[in-house]
């Protein structure tokens, strides 16, 4: 099964940390071949698929599970090119794609993604292998996100604040094949005092939204599967005051129909992008809150297709 190899990838994949400064970003030819690439395994031409992964250093590797294809595509992660780790799964049970930019800074993250995707049976999953201040340049994207001491605006290697990635690559390829596909990323943040929030939701902005907004619903869902009260905001209710709201993510910017994600924030919220933040108890294991609970609200707003 897909999930019992890409767990384990995960669990032993080098995430580069920020010692580092060899990353290199991919060409805009590179880029190019893996967004194609995408496009051949969505339209199920596997053996083009599989070319143009290997001309970009990556292997697709087919999963057969109940006679169906599962694909993980996957490179041998190096200090010069720690590009990221895929799967994808042409006969999902939901439309969720599930992504992880920061596994090594957003602690626990990794795991916890892909055990999401396992779980629901989602479309796609991607986790990004280098560490968002191990990149020799700026991106080039504004924002106030950088963790790193500089450059102000954010490393090439930090994935959800730079346009030029093959995580940003694959997520909008994926979203542009599937006008249902809603993405799920995953962050974390530090529980300082006066931050006593567990989990922050958001739609990629910061705008009221009403009652029914996907994110305005996946807070709701949660607070009634957890017995403390005021742990779960959504930064999208009306008078929320919520912190890390994503308006600078660039999968985000390009999900809510930014023409330019890295520079622009999106006209309007699409209900495609689902930004989650977790307090370090709230995304590990044996934490203050159910490691179940993200998935079991998740499954209750998507349905299964099977």
């Amino acid at each position: 099964m897909l999930h019992q190899p890409l767990l384990s990838l995960v669990s032993t994949t080098t995430v580069y940390g920020k010692q580092s400064q060899r990353v290199l970003p991919p060409s805009d030819s590179e880029l190019e071949t893996f967004a194609d690439a995408w496009k051949s395994l969505i339209r199920g031409r596997v053996r083009e698929a599989a070319d143009g992964f290997a001309a970009v250093g990556y292997r697709l590797v087919e999963l057969i599970d109940e006679g169906r294809s599962r694909y993980l595509i996957q490179s041998s992660v190096t200090r010069t090119r720690s590009w990221g780790l895929y799967a994808y799964d042409a006969f999902a049970r939901r439309p969720l794609l599930i992504e992880a930019p920061h596994p090594r800074h957003d602690k626990y993250t990794g795991r916890q993604s892909a055990r999401l995707f396992a779980s629901l049976g989602g479309r796609a999953f991607m986790m990004a292998t280098s560490y968002r201040c191990s990149g020799p340049r700026a991106s080039g994207c504004f924002g106030r996100a950088s963790r790193c001491r500089s450059p102000r605006d954010g490393r090439n290697t930090d994935v959800a604040h730079n346009v030029r990635s093959f995580f940003h690559v694959a997520h909008r390829t994926l979203l542009q094949s599937d006008p249902a596909l809603v993405a799920v990323q995953l962050h974390g943040y530090s529980r300082r005092p006066g931050r006593r929030l567990h989990i922050i939701v958001s739609d990629g902005t910061r705008l009221p939204a009403a009652d029914g907004a996907l994110s305005n619903r996946l807070a709701r869902v949660l607070r009634t599967m957890v017995e403390r009260r005021a742990v779960i905001r959504s930064c999208n209710e009306r008078d929320n005051r919520s912190f890390l709201c994503g308006t600078f993510n660039v999968q985000g910017r390009y999900a809510n129909g930014s023409p330019e994600p890295c520079r622009k924030r999106g006209a309007s919220p699409s209900g495609r992008f689902l930004h989650i933040e977790q307090s370090l108890s709230a995304r590990r294991q044996g934490g203050d809150l159910s490691p179940s609970l993200l998935t079991r609200a998740l499954r209750e707003l998507f349905p299964s297709a099977r």
